[in-house]
């Protein structure tokens, strides 16, 4: 009973703190916020035996062996790939540049520490999850909206630094910059901040809010939505409206006729009532959001595309080694998920990475989990075309759950 209760505390913590990735528990050590430490803590033999019991813990372990094993033939293959491409190196982006051995970097190994502790964040919350669990998910998800709600008022209209919590900072060279960017975008000639919470940046917390909506639709929470909605519109990131757009075809397909036709009519008269209010200033964020971005005319959808590039083209002409295994997972980080995946572990990694995850969405589907599969895909399709951090935890948390809603009621989770 101790053992199932204190379990039962782990999981509420680890579900409540898995957003929040700006605050961390040691300033000076960017991952160690506090759903890291939690997952840290469970993989650790003493504290994952004292949680889980030693059957399950072990159990915990072995889901690992495969992972394991292609990170290290991958990464032994790929130092083939240092020695005989160098001219490939030129024109990534690296992670960070300090070696701890020859032809193996600092972040070869933090990278794959980062990989280990997300895919603990699956393998936990796939074998533990059940629904009377949701209210700790909801609950992390009802604090990041409220304090970023906060933290957006009082710098938008009081021009006041409301985020106390954020101390994240990134060390490069000599310089430090923190780890929570306070970004702001004229609106109407109002400058009002990009909304972002204790997730660090706004493409980040659009990428976080995405992965709560398809929980949220899942279980009905209607309030939950419409606030993680409205927080996303206040992003003013593109990346958050395409998902907001795929998240609303999903639960359109969930309605009956008549309240489609009341939202879309609701839809149109919002936008309606904007333009004639003022047009110049909605053209203004539409061309800045979208139009620009989309010809490349934004300083920020040049720079993704042409990071985007720069890998690609890094990875393509490398050699045959470099374009079959890569440099080594953790080596360069571009601006986007997939030119990262292919130039870290090239096509056969990016090939194996990606079958597992139409593999999980697939069975997904197959089990009727419809919402939290095409909700999982839409994050993934995201994260390949805009965001490189694979190690954020609710990406892997939505999977979790899409996991352990898909297996038979009586049967056993498997990550796999």
């Amino acid at each position: 009973m101790a053992q199932r209760t204190g379990l039962r505390g782990y999981l509420a913590l680890l579900l409540f703190f898995a957003p929040i990735a700006s605050f961390v528990v040691v300033p000076q050590v960017p991952g160690t916020t506090p759903g890291n430490l939690l997952v840290l803590l469970g993989l650790f033999p003493l504290g994952g035996i004292l949680l889980f019991g030693r059957s399950d813990y072990l159990r915990l372990l072995e889901h690992y062996l495969p992972l394991l094993v292609v990170l290290g033939i991958l990464f032994f293959a790929s130092r083939y790939s240092w020695l005989t491409a160098p001219r490939g190196l030129s024109n990534l982006s690296f992670t960070s540049p300090g070696f701890i051995l020859p032809l193996t970097m600092t972040v070869h190994v933090t990278q794959t520490i980062y990989l280990l502790v997300a895919v603990g964040m699956m393998l936990v919350v796939s074998r533990y999850y059940e629904a009377s669990l949701d209210r700790y998910i909801f609950a992390g998800a009802w604090f990041l909206v409220g304090y970023g709600l906060v933290d957006w008022f009082c710098q938008s209209f009081l021009h006041i630094n409301a985020d106390l919590l954020s101390n994240r900072t990134f060390a490069y060279s000599w310089n430090e910059w923190s780890g929570s960017l306070r970004q702001m975008v004229s609106v109407g000639g109002l400058w009002l901040m990009r909304f972002k919470s204790l997730t660090g940046e706004s493409s980040m917390y659009a990428l976080t809010a995405l992965c709560f909506l398809p929980l949220a639709v899942h279980r009905q929470r209607w309030w939950l939505g419409a606030a993680l909605l409205a927080s996303l519109l206040l992003t003013f990131s593109t990346t958050a409206y395409a998902g907001m757009a795929v998240m609303a075809l999903i639960v359109l397909r969930r309605l009956s006729f008549l309240p489609v036709v009341f939202l879309l009519l609701a839809v149109l008269a919002a936008v309606a009532i904007a333009v004639w209010i003022d047009w110049a200033a909605i053209w203004n964020v539409v061309d800045e959001l979208f139009i620009a971005k989309l010809t490349g005319e934004a300083h920020s959808g040049s720079a993704r595309l042409n990071a985007f590039m720069r890998h690609f083209l890094a990875w393509r002409d490398s050699g045959p080694a470099p374009f079959l295994v890569g440099y080594g997972f953790g080596t360069a980080r571009s601006t986007d998920l997939i030119s990262t995946l292919l130039i870290n572990v090239g096509l056969v990694g990016t090939a194996l990475a990606l079958g597992w995850i139409v593999r999980v969405i697939g069975r997904g589907v197959q089990a009727g989990q419809t919402v939290l599969a095409l909700g999982l895909a839409c994050v993934v399709v995201l994260m390949l075309l805009a965001v490189p951090e694979f190690s954020y935890l609710p990406p892997w948390m939505l999977a979790g759950v899409l996991i352990a809603e898909s297996r038979p009621k009586d049967g056993v989770a498997c990550a796999g």
